[in-house]
């Protein structure tokens, strides 16, 4: 399994419904089409570790089953318009992203031993996601692509 990961600073408070409803139901939904993704994880922070401050608001985990996958991928146009929606969200809504947007980064995906199991859902029902709250105050979506 190969993995990228990328985070999202908060938006100020006043936008955070509007932001969530974009993130949820656009562009989550646009992450979800990309060709050749096997899972999705979408995470959405509420608690830091012992009390602290979270240090991101949104965690994404793209997984896929080869670099070569992900980089196929990264050259569909499904790609192309998720990229794009990140771009909206920064600019409405005044969040960073890492990696950034301009590529600047040396963030670079991993390997990751992580099975997804039978399917994309886990729980939830045709078409939707499901969200849980583990411990620790995060909030997961895992994303179907039904």
């Amino acid at each position: 399994m190969y993995k990228l990961i990328g985070y999202w600073s908060a938006p100020h408070s006043k936008d955070e419904a509007e932001f969530e409803k974009h993130y949820v139901d656009v562009h989550a939904r646009l992450a979800s089409q990309v060709p050749l993704l096997r899972r999705i994880v979408l995470t959405r922070t509420a608690d830091g570790f012992a009390g602290a401050e979270p240090a991101f608001y949104r965690v994404a985990e793209m997984m896929f089953d080869s670099p070569e996958d992900m980089a196929t991928s990264a050259e569909s146009d499904e790609w192309h318009a998720m990229h794009a929606d990140a771009g909206h969200l920064v600019e409405r809504f005044g969040v960073d992203s890492l990696p950034p947007l301009d590529g600047s980064s040396k963030h670079r995906p991993t390997q990751s031993d992580e099975h997804p199991g039978d399917g994309w859902l886990e729980g939830g029902g045709e078409g939707h996601g499901t969200a849980v709250r583990p411990a620790g105050g995060t909030r997961l979506h895992q994303l179907s692509r039904r």
